[in-house]
């Protein structure tokens, strides 16, 4: 279930599209349009990234062997990169998300599926590009800057209207 559309490699970016989950939430064309769109609004000139939708099963294996944390998570990027992107101007990396953990938090707080699971894929590619949510101010930026470019998406201010 891999696929990597003609169109990923327009400007330098390569994006290749791996789905392990069933689910088809959003077109490859939406995924590839929302990690360009993210990394031309940080100036980044090319990429080779992995975008991974998996299942419940798949995020927790990643988190427990990777981040050495039980149970499932939203999303895990990995940086591949020699240096960061930010001096280089390149992304190389992985964007791991999970897609039932997005259908469940988007019936949660009764948001569209595609619009949380977007979130995730923005939230994964910010971390690549040097973003950070442990602290409560950086985290404040971070969402911040995930609401401002879902809504440059259509989805609308989608962290912005989490409860949790």
């Amino acid at each position: 279930m891999e696929s990597s559309d003609p169109e990923s490699d327009i400007r330098g970016y390569h994006v290749t599209i791996v789905r392990r989950s069933r689910a088809r939430p959003l077109s490859d064309r939406r995924i590839l349009l929302a990690v360009q769109h993210v990394l031309r609004h940080h100036r980044i000139r090319g990429c080779d990234l992995e975008v991974a939708i998996l299942g419940r099963i798949g995020i927790t294996r990643l988190n427990e062997q990777w981040l050495g944390h039980d149970g499932p998570t939203d999303a895990i990027a990995f940086d591949l990169g020699a240096r960061p992107a930010r001096e280089t101007g390149l992304v190389v990396g992985q964007v791991n998300v999970c897609w039932p953990i997005a259908e469940a938090q988007a019936a949660r707080r009764g948001i569209a599926p595609a619009a949380e699971l977007l979130l995730y894929i923005v939230h994964g590619t910010l971390h690549l590009l040097g973003y950070d949510d442990h602290e409560p101010a950086a985290a404040r930026r971070m969402h911040r800057q995930e609401d401002r470019l879902l809504e440059q998406l259509g989805c609308g201010p989608v962290y912005g209207q989490r409860s949790d």
